[in-house]
């Protein structure tokens, strides 16, 4: 029989910042790790746990999610000249 996963929290918080303000969530464990991944493939959007980058969300679990304090999505920054 497979036994179900403990988790810290009841649900994963994160925030989308963006030119027109921030947007926060609260969804559980699963949801929040498709749309974090969606929305860095997809939107192209940086990935930024407990203040380090994470480039490829690909690699994140739920568990990593649960145990993180700070989670943010920020617009790609440009460069140039």
């Amino acid at each position: 029989m497979k036994t179900a996963t403990k988790f810290n929290k009841e649900n994963i918080n994160f925030r989308v910042v963006s030119p027109n303000g921030d947007d926060a969530y609260s969804l559980d464990h699963t949801t929040a790790l498709t749309n974090i991944r969606a929305l860095v493939k997809d939107e192209g959007k940086w990935l930024y746990i407990d203040n380090e980058f994470h480039p490829d969300p690909s690699t994140l679990t739920t568990r990593d999610l649960d145990t993180a304090e700070d989670i943010i999505l920020t617009n790609a920054l440009a460069g140039g000249e």
